[in-house]
């Protein structure tokens, strides 16, 4: 990546990539990262940010951080969430409201996630999952994001897994299928929940993002869930793709940048929705940073909000100095090299992307420049 800035570039770029060509994606999900400090530091930097706790003073301090921070409820359709399940006094009580809105498996018994956990999220094994085909379940989420939304002042929600396909992580043990399955009556619930959250939102001028639009890596032709994604405003792509053999082999690097920044990303883009690309590394590094923003660079524009974070610290927002370069804008679309790299210009920089496992040198012609250089190979 080349760069060529108006001016020194700064030790400190608090705030300065909101005039740049990314609007950055945050987080604030765990309690070590609900300090004042570290909401401005996220807000002076990204233009979303995810919130998973409802409280006002996490909203207010991002948007005194930057006024133009869109900062939405982190919430899954799958997890308890509302009044009448936070204060449930007994177990009675919960147990009577996991029968009412809760997966089942065929034997009528509930099904508790069966996912990743992540440090500093409560994702637990034991906790049971809600059947998101439940009518009743619809109703009262969207009551319950109606409510709390304009109470709290998110400017939406984004809900973290909406697919046409079930979860691995919602099958019962065996694997098994949940009571009443089938593919098209899982898909057509999964809608009817999502509409109903949009309405809910759309009634009180409020905006619904979910995850869930990237089909896996077989995957050859347009991406899954466009349905989903043509309701609201926003969706993400979730990526797990840059390893610990980015150097020796091109697999993780082409799945990487085929799969998710040529098919899913540039296919999400062209709907004009915002879009969130989420990718994790399994141990950070710069170059690997590095090659995650080159590559969205090829397809960014003005919708697109990139968030890159840590395996072990997933939901942790990482900022490194490089993602506050004010690359201009594009000089039009990306062209590919007869050697196998990519490469787009911008008005104040060229970005040259290699997802082969070669090593390889290219010349490049700069325009006359005076003044300071950001080089990284």
């Amino acid at each position: 990546m080349i760069y060529q800035p108006t001016s020194t570039l700064p030790a400190n770029l608090s705030g300065q990539q909101l005039a740049g060509p990314f609007n950055l994606m945050g987080s604030i999900l765990n309690a070590a990262e609900n300090t004042p400090s570290n909401i401005t530091f996220v807000g002076e930097r990204c233009n979303l940010v995810l919130a998973s706790d409802p409280d006002p003073t996490i909203i207010s301090g991002l948007k005194t951080a930057n006024p133009n921070c869109i900062v939405l409820w982190f919430v899954s359709p799958y997890f308890a969430t509302g009044d009448d399940l936070w204060n449930a006094s007994t177990q009675e009580l919960q147990d009577a409201l996991v029968a009412k809105y809760g997966l089942h498996d065929p034997q009528d018994q509930p099904i508790t996630y069966g996912g990743p956990t992540y440090p500093g999220l409560a994702l637990g094994q034991a906790l049971p999952l809600m059947d998101v085909r439940n009518a009743a379940w619809q109703d009262y989420f969207a009551a319950q994001m109606a409510k709390y939304v304009p109470i709290v002042g998110f400017d939406g929600v984004f809900l973290d897994t909406m697919t046409e396909d079930i979860p691995a992580w919602a099958l019962a043990a065996g694997p098994t299928f949940p009571k009443g399955y089938t593919a098209n009556g899982w898909k057509y619930g999964s809608y009817e929940f999502l509409a109903k959250i949009q309405d809910a939102m759309a009634a009180i001028g409020k905006v619904v993002y979910f995850n869930g639009i990237s089909k896996g890596s077989t995957a050859t032709t347009s991406f899954l869930n466009k349905g989903m994604l043509e309701m609201v405003e926003g969706g993400a792509v979730e990526a797990y793709s840059i390893g610990s053999d980015f150097y020796s082999t091109d697999t993780l690097k082409q799945h990487f940048f085929q799969e998710t920044v040529m098919r899913d990303l540039s296919q999400a883009l062209l709907l004009n929705k915002k879009i969130v690309i989420e990718a994790y590394v399994d141990t950070w590094s710069v170059k690997k940073s590095l090659y995650f923003l080159g590559g969205i660079s090829l397809v960014q524009n003005g919708n697109l909000f990139p968030y890159l974070t840590e395996n072990g610290s997933a939901g942790t927002f990482v900022y490194l100095d490089e993602w506050g370069m004010n690359l201009g804008d594009p000089v039009g679309a990306f062209t590919i090299n007869g050697d196998g790299t990519y490469q787009r210009q911008f008005t104040n920089g060229l970005v040259v992307v290699n997802p082969t496992a070669n090593t390889i040198t290219r010349q490049v012609a700069l325009a006359p420049f005076s003044g300071n250089f950001f080089l990284n190979s």
